[in-house]
């Protein structure tokens, strides 16, 4: 299956786990703990021990939660925004390795960084088909994760796939 097809202009483990989630996952191949996660025309494969929380839409804005273990008062683990103008980056500091990368078929940019306590930060913006009209882009972020939690995220978003919305009738 020929899925490795990142571009990036540093090392990141990042890199590494969408290298491997494209070259071993594919739709017929699930692990009975992990769930798909449908979105605003693209879907997610979680972990079953991660919860996800879709905010009431807004015009053409659609915000979504995702925290270990549905525990309501874990911190976030992931944030992600289905939308046709993101802010992008939010944050960028100095420091922060910027990068072009394709996930499975999509592009992205990626800013990550960490900070002086050792945890880590991430801004990715996906770009979406552009015949599929809204949302051109799913934003996602994540601050102040531990190594361990950043490698749960960044193997949530190395998830991602477009899904066209099928006409209604």
């Amino acid at each position: 299956m020929k899925k490795r097809n990142l571009i990036a202009n540093g090392p990141l483990i990042l890199l590494v786990l969408l290298a491997c989630e494209g070259a071993v996952q594919s739709e017929s191949l699930r692990v009975a703990d992990e769930v798909t996660f449908l979105g605003w025309k693209f879907s997610l494969v979680l972990p079953q021990s991660v919860s996800a929380t879709r905010e009431k839409p807004i015009h053409d804005l659609e915000t979504y939660s995702f925290k270990v273990n549905a525990d309501p008062k874990s911190d976030l683990l992931l944030y992600a925004s289905a939308s046709n103008h993101p802010s992008f980056p939010l944050i960028a500091p100095e420091g922060s390795q910027f990068q072009k990368i394709t996930i499975g078929v999509l592009e992205a940019k990626s800013f990550e960084w960490v900070d002086k306590s050792g945890r880590f930060h991430r801004e990715t913006l996906v770009q979406l088909p552009k015949d599929f009209g809204v949302p051109r882009y799913v934003h996602f972020r994540y601050k102040k994760l531990t190594a361990e939690e950043r490698l749960l995220a960044d193997r949530i978003i190395g998830s991602i796939r477009p899904v066209e919305a099928k006409p209604k009738g």
